[in-house]
């Protein structure tokens, strides 16, 4: 699992993407989060919401945690736009 603090990186910015997705076999809710570090590397985490069972009445939040999507070359800007093109909400850095 990755640490957003590892490797003196600092976190440029956050694209967010929420959904709802009421025909999935084992979620009813899911929510992508990427993070752009300063040096080039793009961590993700994925949060879902479980579907109500006879244990679980409620449903359960899960994250699986900071993974290491991949690295950019790009400057920061582009990527940026990247993720404003497929829908994603930009959260911390200059627009």
């Amino acid at each position: 699992m990755a640490k957003l603090s590892a490797y003196n990186q600092r976190e440029v910015f956050r694209a967010t993407r929420e959904k709802s997705t009421p025909e999935g076999d084992l979620t009813t809710w899911e929510r992508d989060t990427f993070a752009v570090m300063s040096n080039g590397r793009i961590l993700r985490r994925l949060d879902v919401r479980f579907r109500p069972d006879a244990y679980d009445p409620k449903g359960r939040l899960h994250s699986y945690g900071w993974k290491v999507y991949g690295k950019c070359k790009r400057d920061v800007d582009a990527v940026r736009a990247l993720f404003v093109k497929r829908g994603f909400t930009i959260e911390g850095g200059a627009a």
